[in-house]
């Protein structure tokens, strides 16, 4: 006898507990939902299969090698939740589409790119506007501090502490919080865009 009655209570369930414990899963539910959307028009009620999983996945030949094989990991998480509670539940095996990742090969910029880069973001429009400010000392920021760009862009004033020369980012990957240490130069920068903001 089946724990749930549809695909949608599977996939809420398995959802529910692992928001419970602490985990987003923005997209990865998204693409749950779809996949059970797609198990209903297919007329699928029971345990979750190798053969619907690899269905769903390939639905769309329009994505690419890697995207389909990311669909197929997600449905296996969902899978190795449900077999806990229906036995008959199959588990797709790990790779069975390919690498679910690709890791781009990250770019590091030189000297050179970084002062073109901050030369062209304070031409911006309007010239008049703070907006060439405002990118010039964010993308100088990022380039001296390493910091992510969404941990960047949550920054407020109170998170610079000009006296020490020192940043405090909040609640990053993994939730925790990080003191970064600042150049003379971007602690300049910072005050002088703050002055000029105000």
């Amino acid at each position: 006898m089946s724990y749930w009655i549809s695909m949608h209570d599977r996939v809420e369930a398995y959802l529910d507990i692992r928001r419970s414990l602490g985990y987003a899963l923005r997209v990865e539910g998204e693409e749950l939902k779809r996949f059970a959307r797609f198990a209903e028009t297919q007329g699928h009620k029971s345990a979750l299969t190798v053969d619907l999983a690899l269905a769903w996945a390939n639905a769309s030949q329009k994505v690419s090698p890697v995207y389909r094989a990311r669909r197929l990991e997600i449905v296996r998480c969902l899978a190795k939740y449900c077999v806990l509670f229906e036995p008959e539940t199959e588990i797709p095996a790990p790779g069975l589409l390919g690498p679910a990742h690709r890791r781009v090969t990250p770019h590091i910029y030189s000297q050179q790119e970084i002062a073109d880069l901050l030369k062209a973001a304070g031409h911006l429009a309007p010239q008049d506007g703070l907006r060439p400010l405002t990118m010039k000392c964010f993308l100088g920021l990022l380039a001296s501090t390493g910091l992510r760009v969404c941990e960047a862009l949550r920054l407020t004033r109170n998170d610079v502490n000009f006296a020490n020369g020192v940043l405090t980012v909040w609640e990053t990957k993994f939730r925790k919080s990080r003191h970064v240490p600042l150049h003379h130069t971007a602690v300049e920068a910072l005050n002088e865009y703050a002055h000029l903001r105000n």
